[in-house]
């Protein structure tokens, strides 16, 4: 069945590989996960059901890929720097993104019910991106913008939801 008059159809994928001897993150990011939040009652400015949730997911990456030398997450993001001498799937680029973003979905879905009493109303989704990086410089500049950003939406929840749900109760 391989070798039919059908598989000059292969020659058409791309194989886009993620350059040797570089470090290179896989960037993990909750789709429109504000809505998400909302439909379950997550409890704001932070669910720690919620983030228990996402950390395990992240552990489980950790556990199935031997090749991941930190983890670092905050909120509906997590960022996993593997090593620059990995040949996970000879660095193919789509095969290491697609199942390092499926599998952490397939976490997610599958451990709801340990954190959550309600079933869920609809599924989460997640993107992903690799990012390749040449140097131990560029990686410590890359966690160091992720810190920033993560420090400038806590620093806005907490600022924003006592007082929005301040003005709710006094309204309601």
């Amino acid at each position: 069945m391989a070798n039919s008059k059908f598989s000059y159809v292969k020659l058409f994928e791309e194989e886009r590989k993620i350059l040797l001897n570089c470090y290179f993150i896989v960037r993990i990011d909750g789709c429109d996960f504000k809505h998400f939040v909302k439909a379950h009652n997550y409890n704001k400015p932070n669910d720690i059901k919620g983030l228990n949730l996402m950390n395990e997911c992240a552990l489980d990456i950790l556990k199935k890929f031997d090749d991941i030398d930190l983890c670092y997450g905050h909120s509906d993001e997590y960022s996993f720097l593997f090593n620059k001498s990995t040949k996970l799937w000879n660095r193919r680029y789509d095969k290491i993104l697609t199942n390092v973003v499926s599998y952490f979905t397939s976490c997610f879905l599958y451990k709801w019910k340990n954190y959550f009493q309600k079933e869920m109303l609809y599924a989460p989704s997640f993107d992903a991106r690799i990012v390749v990086y040449p140097n131990e410089k560029e990686i410590k500049d890359y966690f160091s913008w992720r810190q920033l950003v993560k420090n400038s939406g806590i620093k806005k929840n907490y600022e924003f939801f006592p007082y929005n749900y301040m003005i709710k109760s006094v309204i309601l």
